[in-house]
């Protein structure tokens, strides 16, 4: 669900982190429809997990929290390609079927992949993902903008006396 309030970009239409509603909701229906397809199996039951996701805009960075509990680091493949972040990883089934007879069960396991759209340009080569108590942190710097630089010109090559 987009919890983001919607803004109005100068003279054009409305628009979430500066993407046009038509790409977002492309980027978003894409990703309920991934969701749906790889989740429930034939019987009606689900398959794998799909980690819960916020992303959250600062002035410097876009920082992105994904909640996967019980994964180990070396589980989870953090990438970013263009302006898309890749969130991939894989957990392992914990259930002990010695002496026990399941009636629910509600915890899931395998592989999953998330891919969303950045709303801007990150630099890439400064990333930093953390993962501590089944949350993971990533931290995607922005790039920084380039200045303007006023050119003076000059008439024959020499200075004008009001330089």
């Amino acid at each position: 669900m987009l919890t983001t309030p919607a803004k109005r970009e100068q003279g054009g239409p409305v628009s979430v982190f500066g993407l046009g509603p038509f790409r977002l909701f492309d980027s978003e229906f894409g990703n309920l429809l991934g969701r749906f397809d790889s989740d429930w199996q034939p019987g009606g039951e689900m398959s794998s997990f799909v980690p819960s996701l916020d992303v959250a805009e600062t002035e410097d960075a876009v920082e992105v929290h994904a909640d996967l509990p019980g994964m180990k680091p070396e589980d989870i493949d953090v990438e970013v390609v263009g302006d898309v972040l890749r969130v991939k990883g894989h957990r392992e089934e914990t259930r002990e079927t010695k002496e026990k007879e399941y009636h629910r069960v509600e915890r899931r396991s395998g592989s999953f992949s998330r891919s969303i759209m950045l709303p801007c340009e990150v630099d890439a080569s400064d990333v930093k993902a953390d993962y501590a108590d089944g949350v993971l942190s990533i931290h995607l710097p922005k790039k920084v903008a380039v200045k303007t630089q006023k050119i003076q010109v000059h008439r024959n090559g020499k200075k004008s006396k009001d330089d």
